[in-house]
Order: structure tokens, then C-alpha cells, then sequence
């Protein structure tokens, strides 16, 4: 892939890298956001709901 390779030269990652820094940013955003809505208390109410319909199922 031409944008693959451009991305490679550009930041000097290679693919590898470049999927280890996708995951890493992934999990640090997926952690901020569950810390952040469980201390809205809409949010734990939205998870307690989520739970509950899939307790249902």
C-alpha cells in the first residue's frame, strides 16, 4: 500500500509499530472514557441500564 508506505517514511514507524501505537492509543482513550463517564453518575446509570438489558437476553 502506497499510504502505508508514505506513513512508514514519514514517522520512520513500521507497520508493526504503527499497530502497537494504534492499540496503545486505543486503550489509554477506551480507560479515560470509562473513568470519566463512571464519575458522571448519568454514565453509571447508563451502564447499570446496559447490564440489566443484557442480564434480560
Amino acid at each position: 500500500m502506497i499510504i502505508q508506505k508514505t506513513a512508514e517514511d514519514i514517522t520512520g514507524f513500521t507497520g508493526g509499530d504503527l499497530l502497537f501505537w494504534l492499540l496503545v492509543i486505543f486503550a489509554l482513550t477506551a480507560f479515560f472514557c470509562f473513568i470519566f463517564a463512571d464519575s458522571r453518575p448519568s454514565g453509571r446509570k447508563n451502564a447499570q441500564r446496559r447490564s440489566a438489558a443484557r442480564r434480560r437476553r
